[in-house]
């Protein structure tokens, strides 16, 4: 052998080496690179997650605060309907007592102001019919 003949093939091997180093670490940048797009992609995707998310609350608590005035509304509702159903009820019995009262009043009335004519007019039409 001579040496001009293992000086290309030693570049050769260590150009072959030097290639598969370059590959080795190129490889590795690039996941490295890839790695760092993929964070920042869900870095900005997380931000704006955490946007909707503060909106979305935002809204829930809107609604929370809207059913809750409805609530509120809806038991000033009940506790009218409910007054007002007592007055009817009371309302009602004070008729009742009332129509009592005046029924007795007329009944009374009618005894003491019995009419003598009027009874006698009454016998002699039963008596005109045949």
């Amino acid at each position: 052998m001579n040496q001009r003949g293992l000086i290309p093939i030693s570049l050769i091997l260590w150009g072959l080496a030097a290639l598969s180093v370059v590959t080795l670490v190129g490889g590795v940048v690039w996941k490295y690179n890839s790695a760092i797009e993929r964070a920042v992609k869900a870095e900005t995707a997380l931000v704006e997650c955490e946007k909707r998310y503060g909106e979305t609350l935002e809204k829930v608590r809107i609604q929370n605060d809207a059913v809750l005035g409805l609530e509120k509304q809806a038991k000033a509702a009940q506790d009218r309907a409910k007054a007002a159903s007592q007055a009817a009820a009371k309302a009602h019995i004070a008729t009742q007592s009332e129509r009592e009262r005046l029924a007795r009043l007329q009944a009374e009335f009618r005894a003491v102001w019995a009419c003598p004519a009027g009874e006698a007019l009454k016998s002699v039409r039963e008596g005109l019919r045949p």
